[in-house]
């Protein structure tokens, strides 16, 4: 008599669990991951490429030898989706370019914002130039780095919310 209203409890239980995990990331918390540690999910510049190629190897869309590309999942064609590059040198990990191509002008309003607060909280007031929202810092592992949030750009016709971490030069 149970057995029935149970599997299919069960059932909606993981059914909505597995719709969460395809979910798109739509916080700054779930995009950045800064519980992860590093500059960005985990990862730090100066890094070497094998440990950010196996950060997230279920994802990647392609590696060469002096770059990785990540592509997040989105659950269909008209979602958010995102596109995180890692570029090395013979020094390590260099840059990180993160482009969201967000779903809706709502959604792009809210992980912008949501992006910003978080930068402001962990590294203060930006420099604002030219749509560019900057900060200049210090990393743990002693590296002068650039990060700069924009979101007014378009590419392949969709805007684009972009965020790099570059390595000044010393």
């Amino acid at each position: 008599m149970f057995k029935q209203p149970l599997l299919f409890l069960s059932l909606l239980v993981t059914l909505l669990a597995c719709n969460e995990t395809n979910k798109p990331a739509t916080t700054a918390e779930e995009i950045v991951v800064p519980s992860m540690g590093g500059e960005f999910r985990g990862v730090s510049i100066g890094d070497d490429y094998e440990k950010v190629l196996n950060i997230d190897p279920a994802n990647t869309l392609y590696s060469m030898p002096d770059e990785i590309v990540y592509r997040l999942p989105v659950k269909d064609a008209s979602g958010t989706w995102y596109e995180i590059t890692y570029n090395f040198k013979e020094r390590g990990l260099y840059d990180i370019c993160l482009e969201i191509f967000p779903s809706d002008s709502n959604t792009s309003q809210t992980v912008s914002g949501d992006l910003l607060k978080l930068y402001k909280d962990k590294y203060g007031i930006p420099v604002e130039d030219k749509g560019y929202k900057s900060w200049r810092i210090m990393t743990a592992n002693a590296h002068v780095i650039t990060v700069d949030l924009t979101d007014s750009l378009i590419k392949h016709g969709k805007q684009m919310i972009q965020v790099r971490y570059n390595e000044s030069e010393k």
